[in-house]
């Protein structure tokens, strides 16, 4: 068998397997990075509040959904961690958004969206919640 060269780094000579080697271009395109989405929301006492974080190349990675006052997680990947019933993830394609269901004013702060990464990937959400204004309630039921 003739010798064989992968990627100019590897040389192998009189052998039956053929283990290819990953060129360094190739890795550094499957490095994760966050697509644009909104860094400050916010909502009204009751709404569902979403809080968005699309991630491109994630690969085998998870992202991990925190709010940055508590160490612990609330979501990693599909799975939820947090006590707080109105809290979840959902996820589609490269989105990975924190749902929170019937917003309270003890939700807002600011959240991070994580990859599980060599290299520390984090996005800041911050995320407000305003009570109904009664003005707001007037100019609903005029209209």
């Amino acid at each position: 068998m003739d010798a064989i060269t992968l990627h100019g780094t590897l040389k192998c000579e009189n052998v039956g397997l053929v283990i290819g080697v990953i060129m360094p271009s190739i890795m550094s395109t499957q490095i994760p990075r966050f697509l644009p989405t909104p860094t400050n929301v916010t909502y009204r006492r009751g709404q569902l509040a979403t809080l968005r974080c699309s991630v491109d190349k994630l690969g085998t990675k998870f992202v991990v959904w925190r709010k940055a006052s508590d160490p612990n997680p609330l979501t990693v990947g599909r799975e939820k961690f947090a006590d707080d019933p109105y809290i979840g993830v959902s996820h589609q394609a490269t989105n990975w958004n924190l749902i929170i269901k019937n917003v309270q004013p003890r939700h807002a702060g600011v959240y991070e969206c994580q990859v599980s990464s060599v290299h520390q990937l984090i996005r800041h959400i911050m995320l407000r919640v305003v009570d109904v204004l009664i003005a707001d309630i007037l100019t609903f039921k005029i209209s």
